[in-house]
């Protein structure tokens, strides 16, 4: 997601820059430019550019961060996800026959897991005896390569969750 921020919100409008030349001016116009996006995008930019403005001024590179205390990010709140009845549950079922594609359907629907979390699991993460999966592991898939990291989305990702008889 960083890579994706940098790429696509940061460095189109401050790439070419010296990082001290960079105003405030520039760093509100690139808040500007997202009134469209949502919160959550709008606070990962905010997010980035104070932690590069921070490490450079502890590097000497910049006496003071452009990015103002004071800026907020706004932007559209994101709507609720809405779950699958059970009709749509079994209807996409039915009409997914990979036995993988299939495993994998079956355990999202059944545990609430993330494609990353799902794609992590291990087989030591599953104890077939008392019926539990632990969450443990994130599937990072990048371009060409997938890696395995113990570091999960939020601090709540780390659970147990029971395995039902399906």
């Amino acid at each position: 997601m960083i890579k994706y921020v940098l790429n696509q919100h940061i460095l189109p409008f401050i790439g070419g820059y010296r990082l001290q030349d960079i105003s405030p001016m520039q760093i509100q116009a690139i808040m500007a430019t997202m009134s469209d996006k949502s919160n959550s995008l709008q606070s990962k930019v905010l997010v980035t550019l104070r932690s590069i403005f921070k490490a450079a001024q502890e590097n000497g590179l910049v006496a003071k961060s452009p990015v103002s205390s004071m800026l907020k990010a706004g932007g559209k709140k994101t709507p609720e996800k809405v779950a699958l009845t059970v009709a749509e549950s079994q209807l996409l079922l039915e009409r997914v026959s990979n036995p993988r594609a299939r495993t994998f359907l079956l355990i999202a629907l059944h545990t609430g897991m993330r494609r990353g979390e799902i794609a992590g699991l291990r087989w030591d993460d599953v104890d077939f005896k008392k019926k539990v999966i632990h969450v443990r592991h994130n599937a990072v898939m990048g371009r060409y390569e997938t890696t395995i990291s113990d570091e999960l989305k939020t601090s709540a990702g780390k659970r147990d969750i029971p395995m039902s008889e399906e």
